[in-house]
């Protein structure tokens, strides 16, 4: 079902997030769990978060007071920093005994009111150790790999298991794609509701150079970089245009050597840059491409819409329900040919692409601005209290 934000818990409450990543590390979920922490600070509760301990390197790579936010505002970190929290090893399933510790820290510290999870290992243990003290828990599934068979055997029963035996007094898929699987397996508390976006930190001057295509994502192979490399091997020469890529990852390496055998096009690799940079690019691109060959429900596309940027995406987890508006092209995942008649068709027509840009930021507006995504939340947090 799509939860429907009729009404909205009225008094203060203590919230705890449990996240893998919050900023200055780089990914969606971090993004989410930030912006939802603004947001319930703005109606007067009182947010900490959970995470994983940075590496130092990554404690001072955003230069925009997000240091400064976790010592003052609420934010606690566990274990040892972990080198790839996208993927399970021995390292992160070693940190969960670090994390229950900090968590009976923080409880016997302070009295909760509601517990919010956003990765399924520590959700379960929180869901757990809450329970003894009278407190429930959410989960948020950022990305959902157990109803898909591209993904190991191991990892989509384990991952299965864990939101359904976690006890969550509601489970929050941000893909509506899976929203059924979730409900095969009886698990009735999920619901869709979607991410969303501040269109205010996105009202920037359009500076379009009238040649940059955009990227932001991981340096992994489930963001699909290396079909988008192959598309544009496809097309004729474009001089005249580039790709920039921002984020990192352990695909760097073979992504810089397919770029170097490009001929005709600027491939430039930017890694991890603070949000002020990030912004400034968002205002001199011209096309924002998602090539992903898995994705639960991409922040960036409200981000690059938000700037006015037309999009072309994949058709994966709910980006096709996403992008029923006109805003975006959705080509097939895995197929560079698909990808270089989008691109061809937005290069080619800078009159498509203001139109497309416009009817992307008319949706953000309407639809996922992290006031209305933050009042369905709040409902979700007073059934399980109410509920507990």
């Amino acid at each position: 079902m799509y939860l429907n934000a009729a009404s909205v818990w009225t008094s203060a409450m203590k919230i705890l997030h449990v996240t893998k990543k919050y900023p200055p590390l780089f990914g969606g979920d971090a993004q989410v769990v930030r912006n939802l922490k603004r947001e319930q600070e703005k109606m007067g509760h009182e947010v900490h978060v959970l995470t994983h301990r940075p590496r130092e390197e990554e404690e001072g790579m955003q230069d925009d007071g997000t240091r400064k936010e976790a010592k003052e505002r609420g934010v606690h970190y566990f274990g040892k920093p972990v080198e790839d929290l996208d993927r399970f090893s021995l390292s992160r399933l070693s940190s969960l005994s670090s994390f229950s510790r900090a968590l009976k820290e923080l409880l016997a510290e302070m009295k909760l009111d509601i517990i919010h999870a956003h990765s399924p290992e520590l959700g379960y243990k929180a869901s757990r150790i809450g329970k003894k003290l009278g407190i429930s828990t959410i989960i948020t599934a950022h990305g959902v790999a157990f109803p898909y068979p591209q993904f190991s055997w191991v990892k989509r029963t384990g991952e299965a298991f864990l939101f359904k035996h976690g006890g969550f007094s509601s489970i929050v898929t941000v893909d509506t794609a899976s929203l059924p699987a979730f409900k095969r397996r009886g698990m009735d508390q999920a619901v869709f509701l979607p991410n969303g976006v501040t269109p205010e930190a996105m009202e920037i001057e359009r500076k379009g150079d009238g040649r940059t295509l955009l990227v932001v994502g991981r340096l992994e192979e489930q963001k699909g970089i290396g079909y988008l490399l192959e598309a544009l091997g496809l097309m004729p020469s474009a001089s005249e245009w580039r790709l920039v890529v921002v984020g990192d990852g352990g695909e760097r390496e073979r992504l810089e050597n397919m770029a170097s055998g490009l001929a005709g096009w600027e491939v430039d690799l930017v890694g991890g840059i603070a949000d002020e940079k990030l912004r400034a690019l968002y205002s001199t691109s011209e096309i924002f491409v998602l090539p992903s060959i898995f994705e639960g429900f991409p922040l960036v596309i409200l981000e690059a819409w938000a700037a006015r940027l037309p999009v072309i995406a994949t058709q994966v987890g709910s980006i096709p329900d996403v992008c029923k508006n006109g805003g975006a092209l959705v080509v097939p995942p895995r197929d560079p040919q698909a990808l270089a008649r989008a691109i061809q068709k937005l290069t080619g027509s800078p009159e498509l692409r203001r139109e497309m840009g416009i009817k992307g930021r008319a949706l953000v507006e309407e639809r996922y601005t992290w006031d209305k995504i933050n009042q369905s939340y709040e409902k979700l947090y007073q059934q399980a209290i109410e509920d507990h």
